[in-house]
This record gives C-alpha cells, sequence and structure tokens, in this order.
C-alpha cells in the first residue's frame, strides 16, 4: 500500500498461469527452501521493481480455480515500506499496472484480492 493507503495492482495478460486479464497484487510461487516472506519480497521486486520492507501477515485465503483443477492457498501480506518505482518487471505476464483505492476496485478485481481487502 502506498501513504494514501492505495493498492499497487498488475492486470495479468492472456499469457498469464491463472487469472488472465484479472488484477491482482504481486505474488508467486514459494521456491523449495524459500521462507514465505522472503518470496513476496522476491516475487514483489520480479514483478513490478518495488523493494519492500516490514510485512504484516494478512491472512491466507483458499483459491480454487476449477477450470484448471488447481487449489491455490494464498498467504497475503501488506507493508507500506518500500524502495524503488514501480514497473511492470515481467511484460509476458502483465499488461498494466496501478494504484488502486480499497473502494474503487476495477471490476475484474482478482476473487482473492477483493478477499484480502474486504478484511483490511
Amino acid at each position: 500500500m502506498n501513504e494514501e493507503g492505495k493498492f499497487l495492482m498488475l492486470l495479468r495478460s492472456d499469457k498469464a498461469g491463472n487469472d488472465k486479464r484479472m488484477w491482482g497484487i504481486p505474488g508467486g510461487l514459494v521456491e523449495f527452501g524459500e521462507k514465505v516472506e522472503d518470496a513476496i519480497r522476491r516475487e514483489t521486486f520480479e514483478e513490478c521493481g518495488l523493494q519492500i520492507q516490514n510485512l504484516e501477515l494478512i491472512g491466507h485465503y483458499t483459491h480454487l480455480i476449477p477450470e484448471m483443477n488447481a487449489h491455490f492457498v494464498t498467504v497475503q501480506f501488506k507493508t507500506t515500506a518500500y524502495l524503488g518505482n514501480e514497473k511492470i518487471g515481467e511484460p509476458e505476464k502483465f499488461t498494466n499496472i496501478g494504484w488502486f483505492d480499497k473502494d474503487n476496485l476495477p471490476q475484474n478485481t482478482s476473487v482473492v484480492v477483493r478477499e484480502m481487502v474486504g478484511k483490511l
């Protein structure tokens, strides 16, 4: 989140593995032996160029995608401490980036992000 309380989100492309054409927050898979917090830092830097600090656990969510026969467990954190300027770091996966107020999220925002925002 930025100082205004807006969320940084990325619009997933048609080539993304899941949630195609949906807005979501930075994140990804945890590599073998990696701490969840380290994965969040790494993925955020890879996807949007920000170095994040001071992570605060929000919660965990179940994300079922029946058409992929996939079951994800998402662990979500928030921070307002980051360095750098946002940019699309993986243009093959994302087509847009922006800051959004929790009361004015795009209609095509991921269900998991909507759940998270509703608890803040």
